[in-house]
């Protein structure tokens, strides 16, 4: 009985800080990753209605019948170069087409982290359900102890108290393994949280990158002659405008 005293005495504090810890860390984190893997989802979609827009846009505008057979090439030539860059995209989950590329896997990776913080969390209720029962059996026990040292002995069951005392050793080994059981993979979980943040961001850019890449190289026909024609279209608004304002004023 002594040893079993000492025991109950020993017990932890109902609330274990580092537990409390990670539990809130992993939280915050997930919610700060579920968030900008949202929003790199959005920017995959995002991508594909540029091109998709674009090569809307090219079709109209090649449907020109004006008198000048370059403007003409030029439009139909954007018009095919945009609707392949279209359907090459739309094919695709994301900005990346190849599932096997950089950025593809380190999303992956950081998918697989979110689901098993998620699993972990399925796990919280048990470590709540054992620390119901240990707190349970030590409000039994400490109950029992005051009421023997109250009547100095009398009328109370040493073999109900030793079975009580049993019953907290257990649900007290029970309740602490589960928690250590459930800490390891936190810890684990946690070690790794930076590695996801820096595995999300390097995904994120690449996709730019791959994006931005494929625009080039698709759009560099149509964006030079823009660049190319400019100064010639703008001097012929101008003069244009300077004409109207002329007669506006008559």
């Amino acid at each position: 009985m002594h040893c079993l005293k000492k025991t109950v005495a020993m017990v932890p504090h109902e609330d274990d800080e580092a537990y409390n810890t990670l539990r809130n860390n992993l939280s915050r984190a997930k919610t700060d990753l579920t968030a900008a893997m949202s929003a790199l989802d959005k920017s995959d979609r995002a991508w594909r209605k540029v091109l998709t827009t674009a090569s809307d846009f090219s079709s109209a505008v090649a449907k020109y019948q004006g008198d000048s057979p370059t403007l003409s090439s030029r439009l139909s030539e954007t018009a095919t170069a945009m609707g392949k860059l279209a359907e090459k995209s739309a094919g695709s989950k994301s900005a990346s087409p190849d599932p096997e590329s950089t950025e593809a896997a380190l999303a992956r990776s950081v998918k697989t982290w979110l689901a098993e913080v998620a699993s972990v969390e399925s796990e919280y209720s048990r470590v709540h359900a054992s620390n119901r029962e240990f707190q349970m059996y030590k409000k039994k026990v400490t109950a029992l102890d005051k009421k023997k040292a109250k009547s100095g002995g009398k009328g109370v069951d040493d073999e109900k108290m030793g079975r009580n005392y049993e019953k907290l050793e257990k649900a007290k080994a029970d309740h602490e393994g589960v928690l250590e059981a459930v800490k390891t993979k936190m810890e684990k979980l946690w070690a790794q949280q930076g590695d996801m943040f820096e595995h999300c961001f390097i995904s994120y850019w690449l996709r730019v990158d791959h994006g931005l890449k494929a625009a080039d190289e698709g759009m560099a026909v149509p964006r030079a002659f823009a660049r190319e024609r400019q100064s010639a279209v703008l001097g012929r608004v101008e003069s244009k405008s300077a004409v109207a304002s002329i007669h506006a004023t008559k």
